[in-house]
């Protein structure tokens, strides 16, 4: 689950584990936005971070335009600005589709390359925050990657 500042609120085991999150949810709360631009794990994580980086500035530009006085969302996109010349170029493309579905490529550090679908869902009863669902093609090598990665997590947990 994330806000509208792209903040990871909440993650299910599978997904601290997809993300390389304690399990106890300790830092289930990251930045998405400064981990993809910040953050030098994000280029090895994500096969496709261009497109990544595109679909956040893009998400950032329709939370402004939401709530202009948004101070933590001012404070995000003030460190970006300021510490990331990729992110400045990408902010004054003003773009400001909302990406509510696509492909995610990822390579994880132990499961290796792995591909999923996923949708954003908005909560009716929350609003401003957002819902992350990954899919995965049934017999695929990501569904057997995961199928691993939630036994090493579920090993985990119980020792």
């Amino acid at each position: 689950m994330q806000n509208a500042r792209l903040d990871r609120l909440a993650s299910n085991r599978i997904g601290r584990a997809l993300y390389s999150l304690p399990e106890d949810g300790s830092r289930d709360r990251f930045n998405y936005a400064q981990y993809l631009f910040l953050d030098s794990r994000a280029a090895r994580f994500h096969r496709d971070l261009d497109t990544a980086k595109h679909n956040v500035v893009a998400l950032l530009h329709a939370a402004t335009a939401r709530d202009p006085y948004d101070k933590e969302l001012i404070q995000i996109i003030g460190t970006l600005s300021t510490q990331s010349e990729e992110f400045r170029s990408l902010w004054a493309s003003h773009d400001v589709f909302r990406y509510r579905s696509g492909a995610k490529m990822l390579t994880h550090s132990a499961a290796g390359d792995l591909e999923f679908g996923y949708e954003s869902f908005e909560l009716s009863t929350d609003p401003g925050l957002v819902m992350l669902v990954y899919t995965v093609e049934p017999g695929s090598a990501t569904a057997y990657a995961m199928r691993i990665l939630s036994s090493w997590s579920a090993t985990a947990i119980s020792h």
